[in-house]
């Protein structure tokens, strides 16, 4: 009887965090990351807890972008990232098309490739965290 309570234990906790956000020590969630600047604007993004996550490129400052860049803003791009080791996976929406963003967390910060299924571009770029 025991092994049939463990296996429907562990069905039952696979169910419970099934679509949860994995965490890794480097990834801050709800903090801003920005990208060097790219003829005059940087690109910046910010993960959230439940697996969300927005992205924007913009010409302000780091400092001043976070005051206005969190999810209620309708402009920006969203979607859902996950997290496999030190490898980050999102994809990111917004009403022109899809961008697709692959890279690798470290201690000092994010290396991110993506590749825009609106245009074929690709690119790879570092990303720092703001500290507050």
């Amino acid at each position: 009887m025991k092994p049939i309570r463990f296996i429907l234990f562990a069905f039952l906790l696979s169910i419970a965090y099934h679509g949860q956000a994995q965490s890794h020590a480097y990834l801050k969630t709800k903090a801003l990351y920005y990208s060097g600047k790219s003829n005059k604007y940087r690109y910046y993004l910010r993960f959230y807890p439940n697996a969300s996550v927005i992205g924007v490129s913009a010409y302000g400052k780091p400092s001043e972008v976070n005051n206005w860049f969190l999810k209620k803003n309708n402009t920006i791009q969203t979607g859902t990232y996950e997290i496999k080791g030190d490898s980050l996976f999102f994809d990111l929406e917004s009403t022109t098309g899809i961008v697709k963003y692959r890279g690798l967390i470290s201690k000092k910060g994010l290396t991110i490739h993506s590749h825009s299924m609106i245009n074929g571009f690709q690119t790879t770029r570092k990303y720092k965290q703001l500290k507050q």
